[in-house]
C-alpha cells in the first residue's frame, strides 16, 4: 500500500527527454522525504521507453539500494510492451524471475488510469490512446528488487 506520495516542482528537476537531472541533487531529495523503513520504487535503467528524466531516477534511487528496499520497473521489448493484458502470460513464460513482483490493475480501477492521463492533456497526443489500450504498462507491471552496489 502506498502511504506516501511526493509530488515535486524543482526547476532543477524539469520533466524532459533531452536533459540528464543531477543524480546528486535527486540523491539529496530522496534522503530529504523518504523514511528509512519506506521501499522506493523507480524505473529501470532504460527508462521504460528510453525516457532520460527516468533513467536518472533509476541511478539516484540505486545509491538508495543499502539503506532502502528499492524496485525498479522493468522495461520490455517494444513486442511485449504492447501486447496490453496478454502481456502477463508471456512475461510469466519468458522473463520471469523468481523475485520479481508483479502488480496488476484491477478492471475496476482501469477508470483511474485512463482519468489520470486525462489530467496531462498537454501529453495525451495521438499516440497515446493507443497506449492506453495496448500497453502492457497500463495492465501489469513488473518490477525487480535492486541490487545495492
Amino acid at each position: 500500500m502506498i502511504r506516501t506520495l511526493l509530488v515535486l516542482n524543482s526547476r532543477r528537476l524539469q520533466d524532459s527527454m533531452h536533459v540528464e537531472w543531477s543524480i546528486e541533487r535527486a540523491v539529496e531529495i530522496l534522503k530529504q522525504n523518504i523514511d528509512v523503513d519506506e521501499a522506493i520504487i523507480t524505473f529501470d535503467q532504460y527508462g521504460v521507453s528510453g525516457h532520460t528524466n527516468h533513467k536518472s531516477c533509476f541511478h539516484a534511487v540505486k545509491q538508495l539500494a543499502l539503506d532502502h528496499e528499492c524496485y525498479q520497473l522493468k522495461s520490455f521489448n517494444i513486442f511485449t510492451k504492447y501486447l496490453g493484458i496478454f502481456t502477463f502470460i508471456v512475461d510469466k513464460a519468458l522473463f520471469n524471475k523468481q523475485d520479481d513482483l508483479y502488480v496488476i490493475t484491477p478492471l475496476q480501477l482501469m477508470n483511474n488510469v485512463y482519468g489520470a492521463m486525462q489530467q496531462h492533456r498537454s501529453q495525451l497526443l495521438w499516440f497515446r490512446y493507443l497506449y492506453l489500450i495496448a500497453s502492457k504498462y497500463v495492465f501489469i507491471n513488473c518490477m525487480e528488487r535492486i541490487k545495492p552496489i
